[in-house]
């Protein structure tokens, strides 16, 4: 679970098993970041799947979140607030970090991974600029390119 000091960052949604943290921009729009668990079963690895989106109205963004009928920012260039959104996705990031390696340290889980991707190849290209100064490792999965940094018990992360 999450610290104290964190809980006011991020809220659990039950539901979807996510942590997520919204924000108002100061052009009057909403970014939203959630970090969504994903366990396979037969590993002792968790996973955190970041999800990013800039909107005009919050329900749009629940709506990309939810994937209901409000989603009208999958594939869209939403975002008019220059790089304040990305900023404090990154700040977001960061601070999930330190719950990701509490949470590693004191869990069943061996493994930890954050996992970032894009929609398309100029989203993932920016977020990979950023975050690769950061530990995080440009991976082959599944999905596509992901970005993913790792913590493991024994303090190793890559």
């Amino acid at each position: 679970m999450i610290d104290n000091e964190q809980k006011d960052l991020f809220t659990y949604d039950d539901e979807n098993l996510a942590y997520y943290a919204r924000h108002k921009l100061s052009n009057g729009q909403y970014c939203m970041i959630a970090f969504v668990e994903y366990y396979y079963g037969y590993s002792r690895t968790l996973e955190y799947f970041v999800i990013f989106a800039v909107a005009n109205k919050k329900k749009n963004l629940n709506g990309y979140f939810n994937g209901d009928k409000n989603n009208n920012l999958t594939l869209k260039m939403t975002g008019t607030c220059g790089t304040e959104a990305l900023y404090w996705a990154r700040n977001m990031i960061h601070e999930f970090e330190k719950t990701v390696k509490e949470k590693t340290e004191n869990s069943k889980y061996d493994e930890v991974k954050i996992c970032v991707m894009g929609e398309d190849g100029r989203r993932f290209r920016c977020y990979a600029k950023y975050l690769q100064k950061h530990g995080y490792r440009i991976t082959s999965t599944q999905w596509g390119l992901s970005l993913i940094k790792s913590f493991r018990k024994d303090g190793w992360h890559e």
